[in-house]
């Protein structure tokens, strides 16, 4: 592990659910303290992350039939970044300067299982490609859907641009489409 790592680290929270469309004033940057990574946890400085728009929903949401937690007044809002492995342990398959994306977007530094971390190549020509509609369809089909072989999965270019990238990754996890 790296001696120099940061004390702090600095995330948006919700300062206040909005009665309409959220605004700055319902937004708040804090600083808080920033542990040593655990045994299974890396350190990721965070380089891009994606404003998406299910976050909108999620924001003051009564939660019951949504596939992730709603965020409630003082929450650290959370989604896909793209940053770089600061600190991991010696037994981590992740490295100091690995490339990786992960859900705890909205702030400079991370703490996140390395489980949780999916390294980055170069087969995009940015690492911030992983971040387009295409990755969080995929993320959701297989991170948040509970898709299994013989199931429908329905594709439909009306959904917007996560429907557009590929419907193989429906296929992968599902053979009927």
């Amino acid at each position: 592990m790296t001696a120099s790592l940061p004390r702090t680290a600095r995330e948006v929270r919700l300062a206040a659910v909005p009665e309409g469309l959220p605004t700055r004033e319902h937004f708040t940057v804090a600083t808080t303290p920033l542990s040593q990574p655990g045994p299974d946890q890396v350190l990721v400085r965070n380089r891009h992350f994606l404003v998406f728009p299910g976050l909108r929903t999620l924001i003051g949401a009564d939660g019951d039939d949504l596939p992730l937690p709603p965020l409630r007044s003082g929450d650290t809002l959370f989604g896909p970044a793209v940053g770089e492995v600061v600190a991991a342990p010696a037994d981590s398959p992740l490295r100091t300067g690995d490339a990786v994306v992960h859900m705890l977007g909205w702030r400079d530094y991370a703490l996140v299982s390395a489980t949780d971390c999916t390294p980055v190549d170069d087969t995009l020509p940015d690492p911030v490609a992983y971040l387009s509609p295409g990755s969080a369809a995929y993320g959701a089909l297989t991170r948040l859907a509970d898709v299994r072989a013989g199931d429908i999965v329905l594709v439909t270019g009306a959904a917007g641009a996560p429907a557009r990238p590929r419907p193989s990754s429906a296929l992968a996890r599902a053979p009927t489409t």
